[in-house]
């Protein structure tokens, strides 16, 4: 398997984990729980952006 895209899959795993845990937070009422996922998806979208083409990077069509 090529290891961009075993990377790329990775980062979009960590940025859905991120995701799922503020969603968690927000449901429940749980301020760790929201904190944790902001923090998860804050490292984990740097990485996923790094691997789009430059044109998709910048919002470029």
């Amino acid at each position: 398997m090529n290891p961009v895209v075993l990377q790329a899959g990775l980062c979009l795993l960590i940025a859905l984990w991120g995701l799922s845990m503020i969603v968690m937070g927000m449901v429940w009422s749980n301020v760790i729980w929201l904190g944790l996922g902001v923090a998860v998806l804050m490292v984990g979208l740097p990485f996923l952006r790094n691997l789009l083409p430059d044109r998709l990077s910048r919002g470029v069509r």
